[in-house]
């Protein structure tokens, strides 16, 4: 085996050496005309579907982990004397926290009976909103509790 030519050896030290002496303004020249815009529209839509999925995942599990049974037993650390028919008719259909989010607030702001907080949080989407309208129906209309739980609360199915 024969060992390689000292001479050139030296004249390749001498041609990549120039590379490590460029100036940041011929350096950055070279690295924007070899620039792909193909090659980077590619990777971003490549990060822009990775963090779409990500957001997905975490996001979209959430609503389906939380389930009636999960609102009974919410319900029942916020009231420990509500009667089981009382929260099934809260609970019926509850795929989110927001009907017993609704049932905590609306005692906050009114000495409410039970059966009315009821009717008014079953089926709330938006417990903040639900429990804010029932309040300014209260106050601004003057609509008695009833009424302000039939104008604020979901939309229920007539028999």
């Amino acid at each position: 085996m024969t060992s390689p030519n000292p001479a050139l050896q030296g004249t390749r030290r001498k041609q990549r050496a120039p590379e490590l002496f460029r100036s940041a303004a011929q350096r950055e020249r070279n690295s924007v005309a070899a620039f792909d815009p193909i090659a980077a529209i590619r990777a971003m839509s490549r990060i822009i579907k990775s963090v779409s999925l990500a957001l997905a995942l975490s996001y979209g599990s959430a609503a389906f982990a939380y389930d009636p049974l999960d609102c009974m037993n919410d319900i029942a650390e916020v009231d420990s004397g509500i009667i089981v028919g009382l929260a099934t008719k809260l609970c019926s259909g509850a795929w989110t926290p927001e009907p017993v989010k609704c049932y905590l607030l609306v005692s906050k702001v009114d000495d409410i009976p039970r059966g009315i907080a009821i009717d008014l949080c079953a089926g709330a989407v938006d417990a903040e909103k639900t429990v804010e309208c029932y309040v300014k129906a209260g106050t601004a209309r003057k609509l008695n509790r009833g009424l302000a739980t039939t104008l604020c609360g979901a939309k229920k199915i007539e028999k």
